[in-house]
């Protein structure tokens, strides 16, 4: 059945279009998905049910990444994947247990603070580098398995990749060697208050 609508959407508005990257920051409403982008919103559609459960966990504000088509005088989006998201409820300050500070700044950057250079789960020591320096690096999500979200990083250098589980204010990463699967090492973060 899901396969027939998928078909029919797309045949009846989507026909003379292609698959394109689309992206936007998501808003919910009355139960329906929509991306905004630049003050127009768009309805999101899918047959897919990994792309509604996906979908399903974002909520208003978030950015997403998508690979889908438009059709703008429908003013609809069919998806066909999510590629990364941005959560909102992760943005701002998280502490370790030993005060070192990670600040998811935006959708893509996160900043090390309080740390040496060795510190960090993934960085290597580094003999120019003053220690505590802030470190910046860039990050992206995907959704990943169960309520975990797969999160790859970059130092510039290297690409890193872990798992990421929130639950309230708390936040934990799991490293991961790619070449392996070995787990490196857990970080676990609190949401550090508005006030410290």
């Amino acid at each position: 059945m899901q396969l027939i609508v998928a078909l029919f959407l797309h045949i009846c508005f989507f026909s003379n279009a292609e698959a394109s990257p689309i992206y936007g920051v998501l808003k919910v409403s009355d139960e329906k998905l929509y991306i905004v982008q630049e003050k127009q919103s768009f309805e999101i559609t899918s047959a897919s049910i990994e792309v509604d459960r996906d979908l399903a966990r974002l909520s208003s504000g978030d950015y997403v990444a998508l690979e889908g088509y438009y059709n703008v005088s429908h003013r609809r989006i069919f998806v066909n994947s999510v590629d990364w998201v941005g959560l909102k409820k992760i943005l701002g300050f998280w502490t370790t247990a030993d005060s070192r500070i990670v600040e998811f700044k935006d959708f893509t950057t996160l900043m090390l603070r309080n740390y040496e250079r060795g510190a960090f789960p993934i960085l290597q020591a580094h003999p120019t580098r003053v220690n505590t320096e802030v470190i910046q690096m860039d990050y992206r999500l995907a959704p990943g398995v169960g309520s975990s979200w797969t999160l790859f990083l970059s130092d510039g250098k290297k690409l890193h990749m872990g798992r990421m589980n929130l639950s309230g204010h708390n936040l934990s990463i799991t490293f991961f060697n790619i070449e392996t699967g070995k787990i490196i090492k857990t970080l676990k973060l609190l949401r550090k208050s508005s006030g410290g």
